[in-house]
């Protein structure tokens, strides 16, 4: 019988050193050491239904009033059903779909974060950008991202935005990136994120955002870790993968939201359900063909919502898959 490939389950989830290029807040780690312990199997978890509000016009007029007004009104601006989208040399703004995703980037603020990094001028620490991107979430961006009593909003993950040539590797600034909870389950996958960049000299280098506004569908059971590990067996013959050689780098389990460009593809409300995010690796090789990520559904069989934006909750169901490419090969970042 082959060995299922949860059971080579290692999960790296510690906190990192200021060299790295990465790490995790306490949230992130908590959520991954609940998940490897199988906290999240034969429970109650929340189907939750997000809700499309045209909004798109109002959130490019909030997101606009928070830039420079001589930037805006010197910008080109394009927009079609997809997006709008507004910037000039010194600055972008996005805004896509109906509204509940935005991205910014200034880049006279990069430019300058790379000088001050060239030049070895005092920076911020890693925990005051988090501090600072936290206040601009709650002062400036609180007209748009909404947060319900039953939702919190935490910080997650930090990457470091660095300015690499030759010589040097220096950091300019840090990606702090918040998460969702609703009624304390942590919503994975893209959907539900907002990133913060705040340079080393303390200013906004940029941000980006998704944010659905959601409730409660309804509750359901989630499978036995068995039947996990029978779907993820399943989901790797299907790519035709041997996972029971792999080992797993990252297991997250909570309510998967893939995010408004899959969401776009529907306007009508779209059900979010519960799911564990693993990604496996073949120990000893840097080969991409080696390596792979699904987001696994983990209701009880019969309350899974088929979704012809979530490939693996198709296959599991045994229902014809739009495509082939079904894994997820990039970190779900916002």
């Amino acid at each position: 019988m082959t060995k299922p490939a949860y059971f080579n389950l290692i999960i790296i989830c510690c906190f990192v050193c200021s060299t790295s290029l990465a790490e995790d807040f306490q949230s992130k780690t908590n959520l991954q050491n609940a998940s490897s312990d199988g906290t999240f199997f034969e429970m109650d978890m929340p189907i939750l239904q997000t809700h499309v509000k045209y909004v798109r016009k109002e959130t490019i007029a909030l997101n606009e009033a928070l830039l420079d007004e001589a930037n805006v009104k010197s910008a080109t601006a394009v927009n079609n059903e997809y997006f709008h989208s507004i910037g000039n040399d010194n600055f972008s703004l996005t805004t896509l779909g109906q509204g509940d995703s935005a991205s910014y980037n200034n880049n006279d603020q990069f430019m300058l974060n790379g000088k001050a990094g060239f030049n070895n001028q005092a920076a911020i620490t890693k925990d005051k950008s988090t501090d600072i991107a936290r206040t601009f979430i709650d002062t400036n961006l609180n007209k748009i991202i909404h947060v319900t009593p039953n939702e919190k909003i935490e910080p997650f993950h930090r990457l470091y935005l660095r300015y690499q040539d030759v010589e040097r590797n220096i950091i300019i600034g840090y990606y702090n990136i918040f998460s969702r909870t609703y009624s304390n389950y942590h919503i994975i996958g893209p959907g539900s994120k907002i990133r913060i960049n705040i340079g080393i000299n303390g200013e906004l280098i940029g941000y980006k955002y998704d944010w659905p506004e959601l409730s409660l569908y309804r509750t359901v059971k989630t499978a036995s870790r068995e039947e996990f590990n029978n779907r993820l067996n399943k989901l790797c013959k299907y790519h035709r993968m041997d996972c029971s050689a792999m080992t797993a780098t990252r297991f997250e389990c909570g309510i998967y939201d893939y995010g408004s460009i899959k969401r776009e593809n529907d306007l009508s409300q779209t059900q979010i359900q519960p799911a564990c995010f693993i990604a496996l690796i073949k120990p000893d090789t840097t080969k991409h063909s080696n390596s792979i990520a699904f987001y696994i559904p983990i209701a009880e069989t019969d309350s899974i919502i088929p979704d012809n934006n979530w490939n693996e909750s198709l296959i599991i169901l045994d229902k014809p898959v739009p495509s082939f490419d079904t894994s997820t090969k990039t970190e779900d970042k916002p």
